[in-house]
């Protein structure tokens, strides 16, 4: 008798099992893919896929655009794409009654950088316009030194006084934008890579007028508003 509500027991546990798989198999079904997936936790993760550096995720992104689009909609977020450059990158999506400078959102924090990172942002965006120009868009590498960064900006923030704090403040500006995604990490030879990111930060009529202000009027950052107060937005 035992034995009998034994095999009744199986039985029903192997029915049960036998109407749970297909189910199991449905969702997954239902899954977007793997690489999709992947792609998308990598935008949401550091808000943008370079080919360069990812072409397997980046390629996948291109080709599911619609459907990359359709899953970030409910954050209010969009992928825009440079496919010269190689670049998929996260955007709040804008509503018709917002402003460029009064948007909010609940996942995406807004940054307003300093004079001074505003500043290295329009003198390495001038450069790597300078290496698109002469080897084409998408088609150079864009690298500088710690040496040229110093340099570039002994110009407009004056002399900190000494190498030693020249050098801090050329490393610590370029971490900071290295954590925006802007640069890559300082090598061994002191050089670095200016991402295509940077292409897209803040607006370049301001960049560019920023440069040429204080190129026409000789006055160097140290003597304006402190850092941060006119600072510009990171969208």
């Amino acid at each position: 008798m035992q034995e009998g509500l034994n095999e009744d027991s199986e039985q029903e546990s192997d029915s049960e099992e036998s109407q749970i798989e297909p189910f199991e198999a449905q969702d997954d079904d239902l899954r977007t893919t793997r690489v999709v997936r992947e792609a998308v936790q990598q935008l949401y993760k550091n808000g943008d896929i370079e080919e360069s550096e990812d072409p397997r995720l980046y390629r996948a992104a291109v080709a599911n655009a619609e459907l990359i689009e359709r899953i970030l909609e409910p954050f209010d977020l969009n992928v825009r794409f440079d496919e010269i450059r190689g670049l998929a990158f996260v955007v709040v999506r804008q509503q018709p009654d917002d402003t460029a400078d009064g948007w909010t959102h609940p996942l995406v924090r807004r940054h307003t950088f300093s004079l001074e990172q505003t500043l290295l942002i329009a003198l390495l965006r001038q450069h790597l316009i300078a290496i698109e120009m002469e080897s084409g868009v998408g088609a150079g590498i864009a690298q500088m030194t710690v040496d040229d960064v110093i340099t570039q900006l002994h110009a407009y923030l004056g002399d900190p006084g000494s190498d030693l704090k020249d050098r801090a403040r050329a490393v610590n500006l370029l971490e900071q934008l290295k954590n925006h995604h802007l640069v890559t990490t300082i090598d061994g030879s002191d050089r670095f890579t200016i991402r295509p990111l940077i292409a897209h930060v803040a607006n370049p009529e301001n960049l560019s007028a920023l440069i040429q202000w204080l190129e026409t009027y000789g006055v160097s950052l140290d003597r304006l508003t402190p850092a941060g107060d006119d600072g510009e937005d990171l969208s």
